[in-house]
């Protein structure tokens, strides 16, 4: 009977629920640091990426070979299945070159909104789309914020109404949100980090204004590489046409495509 009582009283212990382990609160100073920490150790990122962009219903995917370097260089080389190039694209601070060898044409203009976008289907503007693709905020951002914690994360106060309201799981960055009021221009998540590599694999981007997200996926990811200027600036082509992006009709968001 003894070995009946103690049989019962193990299997009541073995039915009650297990306890949840809930991860530790990380607290607003802890989540400044590491945003600080995220811009200033990750400058400099070379990557292979399928983007999928969808806008307003149409869809379009593209591989890219993309070099990333702040504050304000982008080199995308664009690819498809065969491994031909449908463009390139050289961004080094103010200046846009851009290649589409099936036109036989070089575009070169200033790296406005527009431009880009039209490149690469990103409607960014290009130090929000450096950061983003370097896993942080907008430069600028941390450093003059009013800093509100959240149950989430903090909220960076830039003005009455203006923040980015941040987004962080166990202790990392997990996305954000840009906002003026109750409108929302951006928002950014970033999939799970890589603790070998210290960033992202995935990175999603929805702009509700123009029924837009974007899913970037990364791979051959190399974090800091040593870049030079040259890598950013495209040469004209013996065969190819210059023109001057401001000669161009602005991008239409129903059309553009990368």
């Amino acid at each position: 009977m003894r070995w009946l009582m103690l049989l019962f009283c193990l299997g009541l212990a073995a039915c009650q629920p297990r306890p949840v382990k809930e991860l530790p609160a990380v607290s607003a100073s802890q989540s400044v640091a590491e945003l600080y920490r995220l811009e200033r150790e990750h400058h400099a990122l070379s990557a292979l990426a399928d983007v999928t962009v969808t806008r307003q219903g149409k869809r379009w995917s593209v591989t890219q070979g993309v070099v990333i370097e702040r504050p304000l260089r982008l080199r995308v080389d664009a690819i498809n299945f065969l491994g031909q190039t449908l463009f390139q694209m050289g961004i080094d601070g103010p200046l846009l070159q851009a290649y589409v060898p099936a036109e036989k044409k070089f575009y070169t203009g200033m790296a406005t909104l527009d431009n880009v976008q039209r490149f690469t289907g990103l409607p960014l503007a290009l130090p929000d789309l450096v950061a983003c693709l370097l896993y942080s905020l907008p430069p600028g951002v941390v450093e003059s914020a009013q800093i509100i914690e959240t149950a989430q994360g903090v909220d960076l106060v830039l003005a009455p109404g203006v923040r980015y309201e941040t987004v962080f799981y166990s202790g990392r960055l997990s996305g954000f949100r840009y906002r003026i009021d109750d409108l929302t221009l951006y928002e950014v998540a970033f999939g799970p980090v890589s603790a070998e590599l210290d960033f992202p694999r995935r990175i999603e981007l929805d702009v509700p204004q123009s029924d837009t997200r974007v899913v970037i996926a990364l791979d051959d990811i190399e974090l800091n590489p040593v870049l030079s200027r040259q890598q950013f600036q495209l040469s004209l082509p013996a065969t190819a046409e210059e023109v001057p992006l401001n000669e161009m009709e602005p991008v239409d968001d129903q059309t553009v495509e990368p």
